[in-house]
């Protein structure tokens, strides 16, 4: 059975200092960044890609994230908060937990994280050859497919989205 991991960088979020932010931990989306991610979310939902459970680090701008992106995809399951996505995080956990899910038979699980660990973690699902410098902007996603078990080096990178291919892909069917 196939298993497909759409793997996504926070939205862009308020930095340390403002609105009296005072830890990188608490940095909300900004007004800005929940308009965009909002987009990339209604964009993504075009695809029509199997998600039924979303994983997201617990640090406030990714929670915020994956709740826009629970919403706007309907996912039934509440949002897992998870210390393997947050920065420095252990991939090979990730990788455990994917594993489980496909035992219990999930198609398709979101995980919401940071730079320079999402990058990371893509390429920890990519044979060493397909492996690459991916750089993430803010609500990028990238899709990866395992089509078999879920396995370290096992799968297969699908697509990497932009924020702005998203976002221009939520108008296209609709004009």
């Amino acid at each position: 059975m196939s298993m497909h991991i759409y793997i996504v960088r926070h939205g862009p979020a308020l930095d340390v200092g403002e609105d009296g932010i005072r830890t990188d931990a608490k940095r909300p989306l900004s007004a800005e960044g929940r308009e965009k991610t909002q987009a990339v979310a209604q964009g993504f939902a075009k695809l029509d890609c199997p998600v039924t459970a979303i994983y997201s680090s617990p640090l406030v701008r990714a929670e915020e994230t994956a709740r826009l992106f629970r919403a706007v995809l309907s996912v039934d399951e509440e949002v897992a908060l998870v210390p393997w996505l947050v920065p420095g995080g252990s991939t090979m956990d990730a990788v455990a937990a994917w594993h489980e899910q496909q035992a219990q038979g999930t198609k398709g699980i979101m995980c919401v994280g940071h730079m320079p660990d999402v990058a990371g973690l893509l390429n920890a699902c990519l044979p060493k050859e397909q492996q690459h410098h991916f750089q993430f902007k803010k609500a990028a996603v990238a899709h990866v497919c395992f089509p078999g078990e879920v396995a370290v080096g096992q799968g297969q990178l699908v697509q990497f989205y932009t924020p702005r291919a998203l976002r221009v892909a939520r108008w296209e069917e609709d004009q």
